[in-house]
């Protein structure tokens, strides 16, 4: 049961602070955003039920050192795509 709650708490946070972003940054802030006008609702579920993915998994103390490097490499390459294509010119601001 208390592995619920985290999880709730997890995915509240996360797709909350998301989402205050989102409504009060002038700028499209999230890829989904970018490239198709309207769908950052979507990538803000995506990443909801992925930070609870993560939490669950981090939870439990027997998988967090295997899964934590894998989180990380995942995130690195998010991040570097994310400045090729702006640096590119790919994504419309």
């Amino acid at each position: 049961m208390k592995d619920i709650q985290h999880l709730v708490w997890i995915f509240g946070f996360s797709a909350g602070l998301l989402l205050l972003v989102r409504e009060t940054s002038p700028l499209p802030i999230l890829l989904a955003d970018r490239y198709l006008p309207g769908s950052g609702m979507l990538q803000i579920l995506v990443l909801g039920i992925y930070a609870c993915f993560v939490g669950y998994k981090l939870l439990n103390a027997a998988q967090t050192a295997p899964i934590r490097s894998r989180i990380w490499a995942l995130f690195s390459v998010v991040v570097i795509v994310s400045i090729h294509t702006l640096f590119l010119g790919v994504a419309r601001i």
